[in-house]
């Protein structure tokens, strides 16, 4: 009897040494498992991270001239050039053109009252500007944009920097507008396609849809300006209108030479 109750007791005891001991392996496989997967997380961040810091950043078109150029005798230059931004510093107030239209009257009362923001009229849409809106305010600027147009299903919104866009719903964009010109330029003159260097300038998100078809086009040749790394279809960089018009005058020296050498 002594020797049974010095048995259980044993077991008794041995119990909860042997439960700690398997609980303790699991919590460390446990631990092990966590720590393995947090790991990998870190490690594809950090190479998401560093390729898109590699992709997004885009050559200077300044120090990368003579290599843009290298193939360049000979042939036609198509120069397309966005304006505010690219040949001259963003403005807070840009010029107004002329426009009429019920959801430019509808969208003028809306953000009448907000101080800072401005209507651009456009000949095929118009432009809020709120770069001069309160920043607790920009929000409210965009989402009135929005709901201004509802009634009008023939009408888009599209975002920029520190602009909303009204425009048609039809595919009318700078890109269209680059490939539908470079097309009449070749029906008119008769150029050979392969024969023309398209290049289009611009510093904005709505230059993008230019950027696209150049990217494709062989002879193409998109441009953003810009100091920041982002994602685009651009080739190369330029970090200012100044750049701009440095890369200018050097194209147009290039030119002169090129000429006088023929």
């Amino acid at each position: 009897m002594g020797e049974r109750k010095a048995t259980l007791l044993c077991s008794y005891r041995l119990e909860p040494y042997q439960f700690f001991r398997d609980t303790k392996g699991h919590k460390n496989k446990t631990v092990w498992i966590v720590v393995g997967v947090a790991g990998g997380a870190v490690l594809l961040a950090i190479a998401l991270l560093l390729w898109w810091w590699l992709l997004a950043k885009r050559p200077s078109a300044i120090d990368s001239f003579n290599k843009i150029t290298a193939n360049w005798q000979g042939k036609t230059i198509a120069l397309f050039l966005d304006y505010d931004g690219t040949l001259v510093p963003k403005v807070d107030n840009p010029d107004e053109a002329y426009m009429s239209s019920e959801a430019r009257e509808r969208l003028e009362e809306a953000i009448k009252e907000i101080k800072g923001a401005s209507i651009e009229h456009k000949k095929f849409g118009i432009s809020v500007h709120y770069r001069c809106v309160e920043e607790e305010e920009q929000e409210l600027v965009k989402k009135l944009a929005k709901q201004t147009i509802k009634g009008f299903s023939e009408l888009t919104v599209t975002k920029g920097d520190k602009v909303v866009e009204v425009r048609p719903k039809a595919e009318f964009n700078k890109g269209f507008a680059v490939k539908y010109i470079l097309e009449q330029l070749a029906r008119k003159n008769n150029w050979d396609s392969s024969q023309v260097v398209a290049i289009f300038i611009g510093d904005d998100k709505t230059d993008e849809d230019a950027f696209k078809v150049l990217w494709k086009r062989v002879g193409g040749l998109g441009i953003l300006v810009n100091k920041k790394r982002k994602w685009t279809k651009a080739s190369y960089s330029l970090e200012d209108p100044a750049q701009v018009q440095k890369f200018l005058q050097m194209l147009l020296n290039w030119k002169k030479k090129a000429e006088a050498e023929v």
